[in-house]
């Protein structure tokens, strides 16, 4: 997979395989035990000709929203939290020849999931990719649809997931709303404009990028960077909900799952509160897997109720000192919207 050699696009391909498919441990978002627990959820079959379109900018489609389904605070999709079932949209800046070549079973296989079919078809007259794949996550087995379509500047990935629980009454309709996805043409709004969080301006770092509710910095505002060790910060909130019940221990487990870095000592780690939430920031030695190229990485968690925001820096070692204090302020300055905290209050 081409892609993968890529720093960031690494990333970014993480957070669509990791996010979208209520996945393991190691991932951003992890599904709520007590959910799981839960006796199996079996939905009303969707009636998609009661289904009205809801625009994504952003993302540059229209999308059919699933009857039963709402509209998510927390990433640019759908949500049935009922029976764990979703739908996300997400955009990379990557050409869509390449990541679709990307998606062999080999790749998925590497990620934890099984390719079951993948055929070229046509969405709104353009180009296509859908697959079906499946993925297991704490004894519970979930089925995916992921579209991929796009052009050589950008690639929009749309992800349906749901437990194998809810195939006869899921599948095929999300199938659909899938496959009738109408670009748009309405301007994309600024990066970072509507992600429900803002973060101050930055003398040595670019807003470069957003995907979904994602936000990437760079040195230059341009990706893929030409090394590992050129910096990177990346804020993510957590896309569902995370039970956990020792907030230190995860903040550690998450940074030695960073993608493609090798976590070879903790150099410091500190309780912290930033924008009414605790936390903890964490700084650490590594080595990139790929290049063994030794990098500074700077994490901090903050925590709120059954959730949890990311905010995750890298750089070369031998110019750390700059940068890693520009990672620590760029993380102070967050602040949440008025109506981000609302809904999750709710």
């Amino acid at each position: 997979m081409k892609i993968l050699a890529k720093r960031p696009l690494t990333l970014l391909t993480a957070i669509l395989t990791s996010f979208a498919v209520a996945a393991q441990a190691r991932d951003f978002s992890l599904p709520s035990r007590k959910m799981l627990a839960s006796p199996p959820y079996q939905s009303a079959p969707l009636t998609l000709a009661q289904s009205s379109y809801v625009s994504f900018p952003s993302i540059g489609v229209q999308l059919m929203q699933p009857q039963g389904f709402t509209e998510s605070s927390k990433f640019q999709g759908f949500q049935q939290e009922s029976s764990q079932s979703s739908v996300m949209l997400i955009k990379l800046p990557g050409p869509f020849s390449e990541i679709a070549n990307g998606f062999t079973g080999k790749n998925l296989k590497s990620r934890g999931m099984k390719l079951v079919r993948k055929k070229s078809v046509k969405v709104d007259g353009s180009k296509a990719l859908l697959l079906q794949v499946i993925q297991e996550a704490y004894g519970t087995e979930f089925y995916k649809w992921i579209l991929a379509t796009g052009d050589e500047s950008s690639t929009q990935l749309i992800t349906a997931t749901f437990p194998s629980t809810e195939v006869d009454y899921l599948s095929d309709e999300l199938k659909s709303v899938l496959l009738n996805l109408k670009f748009t043409n309405s301007p994309a709004p600024n990066v970072g404009s509507d992600v429900g969080y803002q973060l101050g301006e930055s003398s040595l770092l670019q807003l470069t990028e957003s995907v979904g509710k994602t936000l990437l910095y760079t040195k230059d505002g341009s990706i893929p960077a030409k090394s590992p060790a050129d910096p990177l910060f990346i804020t993510a909130p957590a896309l569902s909900n995370v039970a956990i019940i020792d907030k230190e221990q995860f903040a550690l487990q998450r940074l030695f799952f960073t993608e493609q870095v090798k976590v070879s000592q903790i150099v410091s780690k500190d309780a912290i509160a930033i924008a009414g939430r605790d936390g903890y920031e964490i700084i650490a030695e590594g080595n990139d897997k790929k290049t063994n190229i030794p990098l500074k990485i700077y994490q901090t968690i903050l925590f709120s109720e059954d959730s949890y925001f990311l905010m995750q820096g890298m750089v070369g070692q031998d110019i750390t000192t700059d940068y890693l204090s520009e990672f620590k302020s760029l993380a102070r300055s967050l602040t949440f919207d008025t109506s981000q905290a609302t809904t999750e209050a709710n």
